[in-house]
């Protein structure tokens, strides 16, 4: 839980990026979309806790707030974890165009993970 509080507060990627290409760019975009979702996913926990409370305690409308929240809390995982592939797919092609020498840390963690190809 910390981890996600911190990376949903986390604005130094988003920031680093628009520094080197500009504020309307599509990866500043794409990591502000995952930063948000991931803190709509943080706040809707809250009521996710309380529908399992109060359906824990037979209160009336209980179940319908824990099924409400669950969806809402599925659909924003949902949207997490497109952001990711978008950041993902930005950052992709930024290393394609040669950008990774920007020395940007979201584009440098990305060019890691990817496989060695032979001969380079």
């Amino acid at each position: 839980m910390t981890r996600l509080l911190q990376r949903a507060h986390a604005r130094e990627d988003e920031d680093a990026v628009a520094a080197v290409f500009g504020a309307n760019h599509e990866l500043v975009r794409a990591l502000a979309n995952k930063r948000a979702f991931s803190y709509q996913a943080l706040v809707t926990s809250i009521p996710l806790a309380l529908g399992a409370a109060g359906t824990a305690r037979h209160d009336g409308d209980a179940p319908a707030v824990l099924v409400v929240a669950g969806v809402v809390e599925l659909v924003l995982i949902a949207s997490i974890f497109i952001a990711r592939q978008v950041v993902r797919e930005r950052v992709l092609t930024l290393i394609a165009e040669g950008a990774e020498r920007a020395g940007l840390r979201v584009i440098a963690a990305a060019r890691q993970r990817l496989p060695l190809t032979q001969g380079a």
